[in-house]
């Protein structure tokens, strides 16, 4: 259910959670879907579904308050009003709580993408904002800057929460947004949806990605020749296959270092990688591995391109088999020195 690309939104409501009042305040009315709120739920819905902290889950357990709302609201559409009160008022209690959550507007809304009908509950907290007041003294316009704690996230902003809830993919029933989930925070939206958290495709590209880096920086410290040919080769693999085998990239990565690539190998495997045959996110590893950031000896830095770090006419990596390489940048014709 990652990175939707195509919404339509059916239906959509929307709640004012502010802890102040004591209790949710609950419209009557479904929000109006004129181009101006669907542009606002469509946005919101497509960052949700491709933001880096969003997780992919399933509800724990038969008996699953949310999850039975969500299938009821999903296949009867004459219960969207009356089940989605019931999510408002559980999740009113669940904030108040917790007193890390903030004040904010809760939208569920029922739409269409190319992986079903779904269900999404957006949390929007509210934010300090500001604005003119216009006032008089002794007869003279006196306008004054004054804050009010009453804006929500346009639809160019990151949100902290939001669900996405879909049954008709089973690998994934849920697709849950929520920073606290790697802060460790014990309140977050998983305890209030009763779900846990599952690797997908996109978990498993990074956790190669992430270790493997890690991994590198630990132990080939004083070795940039073979630290550049394990960057190298993990690169290549996750940007060109959609399943890698986590052994081949240590063997083409490593080649006759046996002693490093066991290490290499066990460090996967404490990580969580404890298969060979490993199925990645190659559209989320191209967008990810577009651009490289070369740190050298810590006082020279390089921002390059992966078209020109692979074009040998360039850029070129020069092994000088003692650890050390030479990084040539070649056939330059005009270069600008930047503030």
């Amino acid at each position: 259910m990652r990175n939707i690309k195509t919404v339509e939104v059916i239906r959509a409501i929307v709640y004012i959670m502010d802890k102040s009042m004591g209790e949710p305040l609950l419209g009557d009315l479904e929000l109006k879907l004129d181009d101006e709120t669907i542009e606002f739920l469509t946005r919101h819905i497509m960052r949700c579904s491709a933001d880096e902290e969003t997780k992919c889950t399933i509800f724990d357990g038969e008996s699953n308050e949310i999850k039975e709302i969500a299938l009821e609201t999903l296949e009867n559409s004459e219960a969207f009003y009356d089940k989605t009160r019931e999510i408002a008022k559980l999740y009113y209690s669940f904030m108040m709580n917790n007193s890390e959550e903030a004040s904010g507007d809760l939208i569920v809304c029922v739409f269409r993408c190319e992986y079903g009908i779904c269900l999404g509950i957006i949390k929007l907290d509210y934010n300090k904002t500001y604005t003119h007041n216009i006032d008089y003294v002794e007869e003279k316009m006196a306008i004054t800057i004054q804050s009010q704690m009453i804006g929500i996230p346009g639809p160019g902003q990151k949100i902290q929460k939001g669900t996405i809830i879909n049954f008709e993919n089973k690998d994934c029933q849920a697709l849950v947004l929520d920073r606290e989930i790697k802060k460790g925070g014990e309140n977050s939206l998983l305890k209030f949806l009763k779900c846990s958290v599952i690797s997908d495709k996109r978990d498993n590209t990074k956790n190669i990605l992430n270790t493997s880096e890690k991994w590198i920086r630990d132990t080939l410290t004083n070795d940039a020749d073979t630290a550049e040919k394990v960057r190298r080769t993990v690169t290549k693999a996750l940007k060109s296959d959609d399943v890698v085998n986590v052994e081949t990239i240590a063997h083409y990565a490593l080649d006759k270092k046996q002693e490093l690539k066991d290490e290499y190998l066990n460090t996967l495997k404490d990580a969580g990688i404890d298969k060979y045959e490993i199925p990645v996110d190659r559209e989320w590893a191209e967008k990810k591995l577009n651009r490289k950031k070369l740190k050298i000896d810590k006082d020279i830095e390089i921002y390059i391109n992966t078209m020109a770090y692979e074009d040998s006419e360039r850029f070129e990596i020069k092994r000088n088999g003692d650890g050390t390489i030479n990084i040539l940048i070649k056939h330059v014709r005009n270069y600008m020195e930047k503030a």
